[in-house]
């Protein structure tokens, strides 16, 4: 059966679907077959415009099974590495596939050495992916993207799925856990520093802003920014819920938190947005008027 997936490129939103097929030899480029779809603009919204979608890119293959697509990261050039899992082929269940969203083009599957369901960060030339071995024991692994060779693979403690990896211009990794957030060297993975949260919150999440030297960090109902650089702490504040998922606009201005939680029975979701100087609440979001932020999310 033919499987699909697509990219979708936003104003303010970048999401992405790959797939990637046994039938496509693993670390040789595919034809880019991007057709770019003209989309309708969504409505006004309170406070300003919501993200319009620009265009919808497929990377779908002829044919054959596909792997899922499960997590985006974005990097500083604006490539795109998307993490693809297939639970049928045990020998190589998940990959990391690069693509192009200004060309259309899908470069690379580079295999990784367990099954991974994210979370995945990139820069600098390599991508960042937390997997499980044979044993089930959770590791860390950077990949040069150049050559799909595997340049570190380090143990680590447990990574859910739904956390965020962080990379700053230095080239360190921020790894959010259960009680700490640790700092990683970028090449070799080993940690240089930890920070203790307090506490040990059901729900975490972590944004960083590289050009800013910036971190942003939900930790339970408390959003905080630090200095990336010495993780000076810059400013907290409170009224975040349930699972929540952090990102920075691209002017740097304004922190945004996507809170899910049931209420009663209902699925409630609400995005909330920060002031990124100060934390201060800030009305209904709206795109950012100095221009387009991007968020990666991996979607089927």
């Amino acid at each position: 059966m033919r499987a699909m997936g697509r990219v979708v490129v936003g104003l303010a939103f970048l999401v992405v679907a790959a797939s990637c097929s046994r039938g496509h030899a693993v670390g040789s480029p595919a034809a880019p077959t991007g057709v770019l779809a003209p989309v309708p603009s969504p409505s006004p919204a309170v406070g300003g415009r919501l993200p319009a979608v620009v265009a919808r890119l497929s990377f779908s293959l002829p044919g054959g099974d596909a792997y899922s697509p499960q997590a985006t990261a974005v990097d500083e050039t604006g490539r795109a590495v998307v993490l693809c899992y297939q639970s049928n082929q045990p020998a190589s269940s998940s990959a990391l596939v690069t693509i192009d969203p200004a060309t259309g083009s899908r470069g690379e599957v580079w295999p990784l050495p367990g099954p991974s369901l994210g979370p995945v960060a990139a820069g600098g030339g390599y991508a960042y992916a937390a997997y499980q071995d044979g044993q089930f024991h959770p590791h860390l692994a950077a990949v040069d993207l150049a050559t799909g060779r595997l340049v570190a693979d380090v143990p680590s403690d447990f990574v859910y799925a739904g956390d965020s990896l962080g990379i700053d211009r230095a080239g360190r990794i921020y790894l959010p856990l259960a009680d700490r957030l640790e700092v990683r060297d970028g090449r070799s993975l080993e940690v240089v520093r930890a920070l203790p949260y307090g506490t040990v919150p059901q729900e975490r999440a972590l944004a960083a802003d590289p050009a800013r030297d910036r971190l942003y960090l939900a930790v339970g109902e408390r959003l905080r920014a630090y200095r990336a650089s010495d993780l000076a702490l810059l400013w907290e504040t409170t009224g975040l819920s349930g699972h929540v998922h952090l990102t920075v606009d691209q002017a740097g201005r304004r922190v945004y938190a996507r809170c899910e939680a049931f209420e009663g029975t209902q699925f409630v979701a609400r995005l909330l947005a920060f002031d990124a100087a100060g934390g201060q609440p800030l009305p209904a979001p709206a795109a950012p008027a100095a221009g387009p932020s991007r968020v990666a999310l991996a979607g089927g």
